[in-house]
């Protein structure tokens, strides 16, 4: 079994959303509103969903109406009234009810009746729309013919111009190859012409590079002469540097010499003002018996005088 197209929330939905609009909801009303789907099924589903809505549809057993209720209890009451009459009244009632029930079923038919007449409405307005769309698919088809007659014919068109094409490109292929002929003769041409360019070439090269070795050696014994003074200018600052350099060396022994030979005089006179000094206080000092411990001093100490007296001498 082929699945529905439309779930049931889909054409209540639909529904509800004609209702709202004041339209009667119909068979082919649902399908024009959502578009697709059987008609009995729509409708099908809808009156479903009313029935459900207003409640189990339970069929009561019959019942007097409220009247004959009332008149029975009268009856059962009082039993005043004659049978008769009650009889008529019965009978006045039931036609009544009768004749309303009539009146419901004959008002019940009209509203099926109309109902069908919108459905059958509704369903003519979608069979035109199914002819207007049929008829636009036959001009689609047609539109659709005319250009695969068109195609065809330029496709007819487009083929005798590939074979005139194809005699075109055979002719111009042969005048390409006497073409490809000449141009290899010329090349051949341009191949001796070139040779020889290039064994011209390769002569005025090599005189060019005799020229240019007479030239650099002329640049080289130039540039050795200017090399060999540049080195003797740089030898004789180097020497005239190393010559001042000793000048000062010099200058400053000579310094340092003056220097120490004013030190050298300083000490000198120093040391002769001790030791006439020391001559002074050997003066004044009383002389010892010879045996003395004095004595032995002093003469310990004489040769080592002396001997001082040996280097000044010096």
């Amino acid at each position: 079994m082929r699945p529905a197209e439309f779930t049931d929330a889909q054409i209540i939905q639909a529904g509800q959303a004609l209702e709202a609009k004041g339209t009667n909801v119909t068979g082919f009303a649902l399908r024009k509103a959502i578009g697709g789907g059987t008609p009995a099924r729509l409708v099908q589903v809808w009156n479903a969903f009313k029935e459900q809505a207003g409640g189990e549809l339970v069929e009561a057993a019959p019942e007097l109406p409220i009247e004959l209720e009332e008149l029975v209890g009268q009856l059962q009451k009082g039993m005043a009234d004659s049978i008769k009459q009650v009889a008529l009244t019965i009978h006045d009632r039931a036609t009544k009810g009768a004749e309303k029930r009539v009146s419901d079923v004959v008002r019940l038919s009209n509203e099926q009746q109309e109902q069908a007449k919108r459905e059958i409405a509704d369903a003519s307005s979608a069979v035109e729309e199914l002819e207007t769309e049929v008829d636009g698919l036959r001009e689609e088809l047609q539109a659709k013919a005319e250009e695969l007659a068109a195609a065809h014919a330029a496709a007819q068109e487009a083929a005798i111009k590939s074979a005139q094409q194809a005699e075109r490109l055979d002719a111009a292929t042969a005048e390409v190859a006497e073409l490809r002929r000449q141009l290899a003769a010329c090349s051949q041409e341009r191949d001796a012409a070139k040779l020889e360019a290039e064994n011209a070439r390769a002569d005025v090269k090599v005189a060019q590079a005799r020229a240019e070795e007479i030239e650099q050696a002329k640049r080289d014994a130039a540039a050795a002469h200017a090399e060999r003074i540049k080195d003797l200018e740089t030898s004789l600052a180097d020497a005239r540097k190393t010559i001042a350099s000793k000048d000062q060396q010099i200058a400053d022994a000579n310094e340092q010499a003056a220097q120490a030979r004013e030190q050298t005089a300083r000490l000198s006179g120093q040391i002769e003002a001790i030791r006439a000094e020391q001559e002074k206080a050997k003066a004044q000092v009383p002389a010892e018996p010879a045996g003395s411990p004095a004595a032995q001093k002093t003469a310990q100490k004489k040769p080592a005088v002396k001997a001082g007296q040996g280097d000044k001498s010096k």
